[in-house]
């Protein structure tokens, strides 16, 4: 059965699709790599042959979901919120932002949707009128890839404006075909499945991307019972086939009585701290992938809420903190308890599409998509020692260079690019400094300690070994009823949310 898209209450309205006056694929939304056999070596070499497959498989899947369309089209009312002036079967002209082109129902915001008054004609037109690209109306291209979750503000006049000019041009058309529209179509959110938890603690999974895909859902399965997934996009939740053995849903948010004991949550950035909040209100465990918070509101209602329930338990998955290089680096330093270690760094993050959903507004920059991981390692290693001193600048474009000074006397600093080669895709070369020892990490694989007389240790691991580290110590964590982090670790994303601001 097919999952199609949740519907937001109070702003969409939910069409039946009859046709497309236009239509035409999105560019530059998602991140595709080519084929090529180069790039598969290279992340063999880095990651191994089991990590390298699961990637394939999760990308594969991922081809169909990379098909979204734009475009005018036409269509039936299903359902519409009251006060919209949209009634059960309301002809209408819409414009489809961001769509699975094989939708036969899909749900727009109604800026995005129009009525038609339907006129009798004995005319039926069998083919789509198609026009060109150059008849869109310009003020509909600003649109294209529009998410309700993106955080761009729609001009509601300007759009009904256009869809109703439209609608005129081309009512003779219209007006024709809404009588093939097909009525009373199969419309399912979720599925629910039973299933048993079998003794272990039980889990739900807020976002099912690429990282979701290979790195949670496998590394969890051992101590807990992944129960639920939610995903907004239904055309990810392919990932489980046609007849998945645990329950699949379109909703952003958590249906109404429906408890587990954690949530892991891996979803749009701006929905991390309320998903977050939820949890721990229901007194699950929240598994928080970075960010926390992407703005400072956020954040402080997420410590008010820890604050008001002090027994509750969250952990935030940045994956520095476990792994195997940090192991090695704490044993070489010999670090005394409050002793400054000196970080320094320079980040590759590899160029993103224009419309991908890190450069929404509601996602925050890449210091706080991507930064906060380094950010949160430099404070780790320093035992959260309060921030003296910060500072940012951004040299060119979204280049950011990053600068901090902690009470003990630590100081930071990062430099955060996307010019460079995309060989290996992210890349990071570390220094920590402490006495008479400097520890260097590169892309998290390689390792070498030295002092003042040798290289007195150098290590290769896998990379993908942090993240398999962290999930199966967190879901252990869980199920033994361990405490989760901390408080005073928040410091890390308040010093992010800082430096954003500044």
């Amino acid at each position: 059965m097919t999952i199609s898209s949740w519907i937001d209450p109070t702003s969409e309205v939910r069409i039946t699709v009859g046709g497309w006056i236009f239509k035409a694929p999105i560019k530059n939304q998602y991140i595709e790599h080519p084929r090529s056999f180069w790039l598969v070596w290279n992340y063999f070499k880095k990651i191994g042959a089991r990590s390298v497959i699961q990637k394939l498989r999760s990308r594969l899947i991922e081809v169909d979901r990379n098909k979204k369309i734009y475009g005018i089209g036409y269509g039936n009312v299903v359902h519409a919120p009251d006060g919209l002036g949209f009634s059960r079967g309301t002809n209408v002209v819409f414009f489809a932002t961001n769509h699975n082109p094989e939708s036969k129902v899909i749900s727009l915001h109604y800026a995005f949707v129009t009525a038609m008054n339907s006129r009798s004609n004995k005319e039926r037109l069998s083919k789509e009128h198609i026009i060109s690209p150059k008849e869109i109306p310009e003020e509909l291209f600003k649109y294209i890839g529009w998410s309700r979750f993106s955080g761009y503000p729609i001009d509601i006049d300007l759009l009904q404006s256009v869809l109703l000019r439209l609608g005129q041009i081309y009512s003779e058309f219209l007006n024709s075909s809404f009588y093939a529209i097909p009525s009373n179509p199969v419309i399912v959110d979720h599925i629910n499945v039973n299933m048993f938890a079998r003794g272990k603690p039980t889990a739900v999974l807020f976002g099912l991307g690429n990282y979701a895909k290979t790195t949670i859902i496998p590394n969890i399965r051992n101590h807990l019972s992944l129960l639920r997934v939610h995903e907004v996009d239904p055309d990810q939740l392919a990932f489980f086939g046609k007849e998945p053995k645990l329950s699949l849903d379109s909703c952003p948010e958590a249906r109404a009585g429906l408890f587990f004991d954690a949530w892991f949550i891996a979803g749009f950035h701006h929905t991390h701290t309320d998903l977050a909040i939820s949890a721990l209100k229901q007194s699950a465990c929240a598994v928080i992938e970075k960010p926390l918070s992407t703005t400072k509101s956020q954040y402080l209602r997420f410590v008010q809420t820890l604050n008001e329930m002090p027994n509750s338990r969250f952990f935030l998955c940045f994956h520095k903190r476990y792994s195997e290089l940090h192991s090695f680096a704490m044993e070489d330093l010999v670090v005394l308890p409050g002793a400054p270690i000196d970080m320094h760094c320079i980040v590759y993050e590899i160029p993103l599409p224009s419309l991908h959903w890190y450069n929404w507004p509601n996602s925050g920059s890449r210091l706080i998509s991507n930064g906060c991981h380094w950010l949160d390692y430099f404070m780790f290693i320093n035992d959260y020692c309060d921030v003296i001193d910060y500072r940012k600048w951004h040299p060119r474009g979204a280049d950011v260079v990053v600068q901090v000074k902690l009470s003990n006397g630590a100081y930071f600093s990062m430099t955060l690019t996307d010019t460079g080669s995309q060989r290996l895709g992210v890349r990071d070369y570390i220094e920590l400094r402490h006495g008479g020892v400097t520890i260097t990490m590169t892309d998290a694989a390689r390792y070498s300690a030295e002092n003042r007389h040798r290289v007195f240790r150098k290590e290769n691991v896998n990379p993908l070994n942090a993240y398999k580290r962290m999930y199966r110590k967190i879901s252990r964590e869980i199920a033994c009823g361990g405490k989760g982090d901390d408080l005073i670790s928040l410091r890390s994303s308040e010093l992010t949310l800082l430096l954003e601001g500044c």
